[in-house]
């Protein structure tokens, strides 16, 4: 039976900047109540879609993105993923899509 757990596909991928995304997204969660931080493994995500105070959450979003491009995600091989409620850092190029298609390649 297969497992249910995805696996990184690049297996030397750094993920060194998590730590320092951890540290500015718990910084924001403890400023923006009913916030959440989810840690995964290629990926570390702030959810807003809980916060009461929409536009104060929106705005906490977008200096948030501010901050991460210009300081610790500076020169990382990372991406941005900003929705209606949540920002998402994942490695560049690391996403279900992606790791899909190359299942799909191994098994042709």
């Amino acid at each position: 039976k297969g497992s249910r757990k995805w696996l990184m596909t690049q297996e030397n991928a750094d993920l060194t900047w998590k730590r320092k995304v951890y540290e500015v997204f718990e910084y924001v969660r403890e400023r923006t109540p009913n916030s959440y931080i989810r840690n995964q493994e290629a990926s570390i995500e702030w959810h807003y879609h809980e916060v009461k105070d929409q536009h104060f959450a929106k705005m906490q979003a977008n200096e948030l993105v501010g901050h991460l491009r210009s300081g610790p995600l500076l020169n990382t091989n990372t991406e941005i993923v900003d929705t209606d409620s949540i920002v998402r850092i994942r490695h560049l190029g690391v996403s279900k899509g992606t790791g899909a298609v190359k299942i799909i390649e191994q098994i042709q």
